[in-house]
C-alpha cells in the first residue's frame, strides 16, 4: 500500500541518495515498485536529491510525483542524502538504495525473509551481481575482484581484519531503531561510510546479516577516469577511518594504510590467466596509494576516534556461518549456525 505524506504507520520506507542520476533513477524507482508482494506492506518512496545539475528533479515530477516524497539536501555527499531521508522515514526498517542500483523483484521477499530468521538483527546487506551485461570493460574486471572477495574466505578475512564488517550500502534493509541509535551515516565519509555504519551497528550489540540476494548496478556509465578517481577518493579516506577505529594517530594511520596497500599489490603479482586483471588491481591501488598520501592535507580534528573501550564482539551471519570478529585482538572464529 503506497501512503501519503498524511499517513503514521508505515512498514518500510525506501530512501535513495540522488546525485545527477537522470540516466538510472526511472530503473531504480520502478524496481521497487515492482517488488513482490509489496501491495501487502505499507510502504513510502523517499527520493533525496543532492543538488543534481541534470534532469532528475525533472524525471522524478514527471513519472514519480504521485508515488514518492521528493526532498533536497543541500549538503553535499551521499552520508548526508541518507541522514537526511532517514530523518523524514516513517518506516520501522529503512532500505536505503541507491540510484544507480536495481533490486531484482524478489530482493524484498528474500530479504525478510533471512532477516526474520534472527530477532536481534541491525542492518541486512547483499552483493552486487557480477554477470550484468551493461557494464564496460572495465567495470567487469571490478565487479569479478569484488564479489571474488565477498566470496572467498581468504580475501573475506583480510577485509575482516583491516576494514570490517564488510557492508556493502548500494541496497540495505536498516532498523529505525537501531539506525537512530547510533546517529547513523557518519557525514564525516563519503567512502567506507557503509564499512563504519556496519562497525557501529555491530558494537552496539544488533546481529549484522549477509544475504547471498543479487542486486544489478548501472556502473556501465562511469568512464574510466571517473572510476580511478573514485578509488583514489576511496585511498583519501582510508587513513582517516583507521584513526577513527585504533589508536592510531595520524601519521601512524596514513603509513599503515599504505603497508595494507602494498601487500595488496604484491598479492596481485602472481599472474592470472588474464593478465588484464592484474594490470586493473595495480592501476586501482596506484591511485588509492595517491589518495593515502594526500589524505596527509585533511584535517583530522573533527574526527571523533572510537575508545577501546567500546569495541566488542561483532558477529556477523553469512551463508549459515557465525563469524565472531574481536575487535581489540583482530581474532575471527567461524561458527556453524545449522
Amino acid at each position: 500500500m503506497l501512503l501519503t505524506s498524511t499517513d503514521k504507520n508505515v512498514d518500510i520506507s525506501f530512501v535513495i541518495p540522488a546525485y545527477n542520476s537522470q540516466k538510472t533513477i526511472e530503473s531504480c524507482v520502478d524496481a521497487i515498485l515492482n517488488q513482490a508482494n509489496l501491495s501487502k506492506l505499507r510502504f513510502e518512496i523517499i527520493v533525496v536529491d543532492n543538488n543534481s545539475t541534470d534532469n532528475t528533479v525533472k524525471l522524478i515530477n514527471r513519472r514519480f510525483k504521485e508515488k514518492t516524497i521528493l526532498i533536497n539536501e543541500f549538503n553535499q555527499g551521499r552520508s548526508c542524502a541518507r541522514n537526511a531521508g532517514a530523518k523524514k522515514a516513517k518506516g520501522a526498517i529503512i532500505a536505503f538504495i541507491d540510484s544507480d542500483v536495481v533490486i531484482p523483484k524478489t530482493w524484498l521477499d528474500e530479504s525478510y525473509n533471512v532477516a526474520s530468521k534472527l530477532s536481534n538483527w541491525g542492518l541486512l546487506t547483499c552483493v552486487i551481481n557480477k554477470s550484468y551485461q551493461e557494464l564496460d570493460y572495465i567495470e567487469r574486471i571490478r565487479m569479478s575482484l569484488s564479489n571474488k572477495d565477498l566470496k572467498k574466505n581468504a580475501n573475506y578475512l583480510s577485509l575482516i581484519n583491516i576494514f570490517s564488517p564488510c557492508v556493502n550500502s548500494a541496497a540495505i534493509l536498516v532498523k529505525k531503531k537501531c539506525f537512530m541509535e547510533i546517529n547513523g551515516f557518519d557525514e564525516s565519509f563519503d567512502y567506507l561510510e557503509d564499512l563504519d555504519i556496519g562497525r557501529r551497528i555491530g558494537i552496539s550489540g544488533y546481529n549484522l546479516i549477509s544475504s547471498s540476494v543479487a542486486i544489478n548496478c548501472y556502473l556501465g556509465s562511469e568512464s574510466s577516469l571517473k572510476f580511478l578517481t573514485r578509488y583514489y577518493l576511496i585511498g583519501k579516506m582510508i587513513p582517516i577511518f583507521l584513526y577513527k577505529w585504533s589508536e592510531r594517530g595520524k601519521l601512524n594511520s596514513i603509513f599503515f594504510a599504505l603497508r595494507c596497500e602494498f601487500e595488496s599489490i604484491k598479492q596481485s603479482l602472481p599472474v592470472p590467466s588474464k593478465i588484464s586483471i592484474v594490470f586493473t588491481r595495480i592501476l586501482i591501488s596506484t591511485f588509492k596509494v595517491i589518495g593515502i598520501i594526500m589524505s596527509a592535507r585533511n584535517d583530522y580534528s573533527s574526527i571523533v576516534k572510537v575508545k577501546k573501550e567500546e569495541f566488542g564482539p561483532i558477529k556477523i551471519i553469512e551463508e549459515g556461518k557465525v563469524i565472531w570478529l574481536d575487535l581489540k585482538r583482530s581474532i575471527v572464529r567461524f561458527f556453524k549456525t545449522n
